[in-house]
């Protein structure tokens, strides 16, 4: 029988690493990869938080340790708490792949590390609505009558603090804002604030300048699919090794 010319042969390989590939990784969970995003983990530098309030409009939070929410009944006190992930997209290592479809992003979650919390309250979670930084203010972002809450655009989720404790992770599903803004749409980032006006003490998170122990800096967590070239190649390596490993027949 005659043997395939080497194109053909290797067509024939490279089909065969495409189909290995589907079996060995399928097309979601058992070939995807997580992409983590904390402030000075692995290199990463990008994360931006703050809080804005409407009692000291003008001084600037980028340099807390801790980011505040709050609502307080009555006009002052208030306190919104803005996060942001820049430098997430790109083809650098430990980065998202712009050419990635959003169906590729199987999951992201929020995880933030709180370190006070009110128990009476709900804290609601919002798309930031316009661009801001670590030096922003509620002057500086002109906001009416210096209302903090005009940051809060789309709302994303809310929190029952009910039965949550002080100094513990709470993990927030944001995989829907994430796959937006890889199709073009603006990263502002997440706004954080309580939907009843009460009580005294703020619920506070880590922010990325926490020094107590950096590992409770808010972490963005992605869970992707690799382009399927990739998952080709690996089986295709495979099926090299394969073959130069399988003895010769004789003539």
């Amino acid at each position: 029988m005659r043997s395939l010319e080497p194109a053909s042969r290797f067509a024939a390989l490279t089909l065969s690493a495409i189909t290995m590939s589907c079996l060995l990784f399928g097309t979601h969970a058992h070939g995807s990869e997580i992409l983590s995003f904390q402030e000075g983990a692995d290199g990463y530098t990008g994360t931006l938080d703050t809080w804005i309030t409407n009692d000291t409009t003008t001084a600037s939070q980028g340099a807390a340790t801790t980011v505040a929410v709050r609502r307080r009944g009555g006009a002052g006190n208030q306190r919104v708490g803005l996060i942001r992930f820049d430098n997430i997209f790109g083809l650098g290592s430990g980065q998202i792949d712009p050419s990635l479809d959003s169906t590729d992003i199987v999951s992201a979650t929020l995880k933030l590390y709180f370190t006070a919390v009110d128990t009476s309250k709900t804290v609601t979670v919002n798309l930031a609505n316009q661009t801001w930084n670590e030096s922003s203010t509620t002057s500086s972002l002109g906001l009416t009558d210096a209302n903090p809450s005009l940051m809060l655009g789309t709302p994303v989720t809310s929190i029952d603090m009910s039965d949550k404790s002080p100094n513990s992770w709470i993990e927030i599903d944001v995989t829907d804002n994430v796959r937006s803004w890889l199709t073009g749409g603006n990263n502002h980032g997440w706004g954080l604030w309580e939907t009843v006006a009460s009580g005294s003490s703020p619920q506070q998170f880590a922010s990325s300048e926490y020094t107590s122990d950096t590992l409770f800096r808010p972490i963005l967590e992605v869970t992707i699919i690799p382009e399927p070239a990739s998952l080709a190649l690996m089986g295709l390596g495979g099926l090299l090794v394969l073959s130069r490993s399988r003895p010769r027949q004789a003539v």
